[in-house]
């Protein structure tokens, strides 16, 4: 009953991602958004490598290509649930985060997609794509976003806590709401 429960979203009242109640209207496709995400997350080539193996996938295992085809119908379907706007950022956060789960999908796709172009190389070739392909899948994600992940010397989160635990009184408890 408590699996059911969180998966039919029974203590929101609503399969929507955001509660009705809030009055949120989504300004954009959030499906939409996602799939711009991709050439940052996975540059052109993971997502052509992706699409590849997709269709690799699909011609060689029906059942497998039957189950990343419902994946995708399910996705499309989530994010037609999402009824939070792109802006403020804080509502696109809370969106992205499930950008997870596709993203490992296509990740998983990419290298099948990889897989597929490198058997048909020959074996000369083959080495040589397939250390360029390491090297790509390793080194463009720090190259490209380094600078936006970089955290040193962010002590937000510390003084962020240091300050709320500086107003509760000695031998006091500390109260908080939310998720």
């Amino acid at each position: 009953d408590s699996f059911l429960r969180v998966l039919l979203r029974r203590d929101y009242g609503t399969f929507r991602l955001d509660p009705e109640q809030a009055g949120h209207a989504a300004d954009q496709s959030h499906g939409l958004l996602y799939m711009q995400s991709l050439p940052q997350g996975f540059a052109w080539l993971g997502a052509a490598l992706a699409l590849v193996g997709a269709v690799a996938l699909a011609r060689k295992h029906r059942a497998l290509g039957a189950v990343l085809a419902g994946f995708f119908v399910l996705q499309v379907l989530f994010f037609t649930r999402v009824g939070f706007p792109s802006h403020p950022l804080v509502f696109r956060g809370v969106v992205e985060r499930f950008y997870i789960l596709p993203n490992v999908v296509l990740a998983l796709t990419a290298g099948l997609g990889a897989a597929f172009v490198l058997e048909r190389l020959r074996d000369r070739g083959r080495r040589a794509t397939a250390a360029v392909l390491v090297v790509a899948a390793f080194a463009w994600p720090v190259a490209a976003h380094y600078r936006e992940v970089d955290q040193r010397g962010n002590t937000l989160t510390e003084d962020l806590c240091r300050g709320v635990l500086a107003s509760v009184p000695e031998r006091g408890v500390l109260f908080t709401q939310g998720d």
